[in-house]
């Protein structure tokens, strides 16, 4: 969960990161900004540093309140601008008079790759040696399978499972399709508030494909199906049948759940290999 509940509160860091306040995990964390910020900020210790990107500026006084009772420094990775960025064919963007590029998909990874290299270039501060051209190696090769994906040159996949990481999923999905007709298959989790997916999935895809995966957890694709009121929508009940529903459409997007990325992930590499 990050925070005050989070299993590595077991060790003092070197350094404390928090990427992102957004709405997840609300059951536990509670319903506002402000309360989730409170839970992600128990992950700071005692005079240790905290480096951050959160965006919203009314969290500003909650986070400095905090890390100065903790004697803790604060580094905004946000205060350093960004400049030249480009998306083609990577992302590529000049941070304080040097260029990075990184592999990874979305304008959102921009942000993560800044607070990345805050990160790392202020460990030269606490006796490390971390050179600039180790942090532009990494972040070129830096990759994590199921954070949009791209499976085919027609199919992502992605791990959106909550509000925030839907909006800047569907973000870079406008980019890559370049207007072309847009298919977007979802399964979620039953404990998660996906009412405002839905709908913001609805307002996107020009076609809606509703499955589930066999996990108690997941939600029924009936039940997703019966909620929308898209136009071109379908149910799937078992996933494994997406791939033939979805194999010559345009462009793809499969999100919703990291379970469901990994569970169709491996079925979309075994029919893969099966036309081998």
């Amino acid at each position: 969960l990050g925070g005050t509940l989070d299993a590595t509160n077991v060790i003092t860091p070197i350094m404390s990161i928090i990427v992102s306040i957004g709405y997840d995990h609300m059951g536990v964390l509670g319903n506002t900004l402000t309360s989730i910020a409170k839970n992600k900020l128990g992950i700071v210790k005692p005079k240790v540093p905290l480096i951050h990107s959160i965006k919203q500026p009314h969290l500003k006084p909650l986070i400095n309140s905090h890390a100065n009772m903790m004697a803790s420094p604060v580094i905004n990775a946000r205060m350093h601008r960004l400049s030249n960025i480009t998306h083609t064919p990577n992302i590529a963007f000049n941070l304080q008079g040097v260029t990075y590029s990184i592999r990874m998909r979305g304008a959102h990874q921009i942000d993560n790759a800044r607070l990345a290299i805050t990160a790392l270039t202020h460990l030269n501060h606490l006796g490390y040696h971390v050179h600039t051209k180790h942090i532009q190696t990494g972040l070129t090769r830096a990759f994590m399978p199921g954070r949009f994906e791209a499976f085919k040159p027609h199919i992502y996949l992605d791990g959106a499972h909550n509000i925030s990481g839907l909006k800047a999923s569907l973000n870079t999905l406008e980019l890559l399709a370049e207007g072309r007709p847009k298919t977007i298959v979802f399964a979620v989790m039953a404990d998660k508030d996906y009412a405002p997916m839905l709908n913001l999935l609805e307002s996107v895809a020009n076609t809606l494909v509703l499955t589930e995966i066999p996990t108690l957890r997941s939600e029924k694709a009936e039940v997703l199906y019966a909620k929308v009121n898209h136009p071109h929508k379908k149910r799937m009940p078992d996933y494994k049948d997406v791939y033939d529903l979805i194999k010559d459409d345009p462009c793809v997007l499969i999100t919703g759940s990291l379970y469901f990325i990994s569970m169709i992930r491996q079925a979309l590499s075994n029919e893969n290999r099966s036309k081998v």
